[in-house]
């Protein structure tokens, strides 16, 4: 019997928690393999599509699945379902389950082009409902171009964003890994005065979230830059520190386990593919 969807959840977000300090990009294929084994049984159990007088839980679990097996797992399979469904969301929204729309149309962004992010553009300015307005936005930070990451990130300061909206672009590209992660900081840094004077005084004091991570060196940069009292604000320096405990942390587990999970996802290669 397979566990339940609350174990696989929990599982799915331990996996989330270490990723970033133990898995290089060196073992990014090695990696997909590994979550391939793990999430491919559950996913075959609960079904892609969703079932009559299904739980909750599976409902919700469904496109973590989906998207962890796409993005992760690199499954070709996934990949290509996932796309359907956003070719279908984006001409008929109704044809497609709410809970998968969003995931779909961020795996699909993954590999998108330029037309296809103009079409999400489109696509969000003119969105009949608060969900799809979401499902758009959120999407356009998952191209893995950089210059259509540059131009995503302009789009969040220059666009047609509420407030509420200003951060939800570069969260999907701090998502691609940690080039995604330095992209989005130093857009903080050189858009600093600009995004103060969007946001409410009160959040200005989080900005140090932008160094999160496991790079020395962006914390570093990070210490000079809010060290300079113009790039100072109620709370700044307190989460700062937090944000330091987190980096330290992180390249802790990375020197500590590195290796060894190295190891253990060669070797799973090795004895799942014979």
């Amino acid at each position: 019997r397979y566990p339940e969807p609350e174990i696989i959840k929990a599982v799915m977000d331990n996996l989330g928690s270490v990723r970033q300090a133990l898995i290089s990009s060196e073992l990014e294929t090695a990696f997909a393999h590994f979550i391939r084994e793990v999430f491919t049984p559950a996913l075959d159990k609960f079904d892609l599509e969703k079932q009559k007088n299904e739980l909750d839980t599976i409902s919700e679990l469904r496109p973590e699945l989906i998207y962890w097996l796409a993005k992760y797992g690199q499954s070709s399979e996934i990949i290509t379902y996932a796309e359907s469904a956003a070719r279908s969301f984006m001409t008929k929204p109704t044809s497609v389950d709410a809970s998968i729309a969003k995931r779909a149309l961020q795996i699909t962004a993954l590999a998108g082009d330029k037309a296809l992010f103009d079409a999400y553009k489109s696509h969000f300015e003119n969105a009949k409902t608060p969900v799809q307005r979401d499902n758009y936005l959120s999407a356009i930070g998952y191209f893995s171009s950089i210059e259509l990451q540059n131009e995503a990130l302009n789009y969040a300061l220059s666009g047609p964003l509420n407030v509420s909206e200003l951060f939800i672009i570069s969260r999907g590209i701090r998502v691609a890994g940690d080039n995604g992660r330095n992209l989005v900081f130093h857009w903080m840094m050189d858009n600093y005065d600009i995004i103060i004077s969007k946001i409410p005084n009160e959040y200005a004091g989080y900005m140090p979230v932008f160094a999160k991570g496991c790079s020395e060196e962006r914390l570093e940069k990070s210490r000079q830059f809010f060290a300079k009292p113009g790039h100072q604000a109620e709370g700044t320096m307190r989460n700062l520190a937090k944000v330091e405990d987190e980096v330290n942390n992180c390249v802790k587990l990375r020197k500590r386990e590195g290796e060894a999970v190295k190891t253990y996802l060669n070797q799973l290669v090795n004895i799942t593919t014979k």
